[in-house]
């Protein structure tokens, strides 16, 4: 049960990302973007091209693709912390585009 939950967990909180990350991608080229997962290293690809979101992510360790899709919903509100990390990110971003 908590095995299902955390796997269920890490699947909602990639595709999550892979909406905010959508948002930003302006070409229509597949996306492959790499970080961690707790302290797992994963790796996720996303097809900004596709009407639906959709990609896949694997643990580097199991070598096994998990696949992701979604639904892009104008009105679904990002948490008070998802939209302070955009802005950060925005904010960054724009400074370092700047100099």
């Amino acid at each position: 049960m908590i095995k299902t939950t955390s796997v269920l967990l890490v699947r909602q909180t990639l595709t999550a990302c892979a909406l905010l990350l959508m948002s930003f991608v302006s070409d229509a080229q597949a996306q492959v973007w790499e970080g961690t997962v707790g302290k797992s290293p994963v790796v996720m690809t996303l097809d900004p091209a596709a009407a639906e979101p959709s990609g896949e992510y694997f643990y580097r360790k199991h070598r096994h693709g998990i696949e992701l899709s979604g639904t892009h919903h104008e009105n679904f509100p990002m948490r008070a912390e998802q939209a302070a990390a955009v802005e950060q990110t925005h904010a960054y971003y724009n400074d370092r585009w700047a100099e």
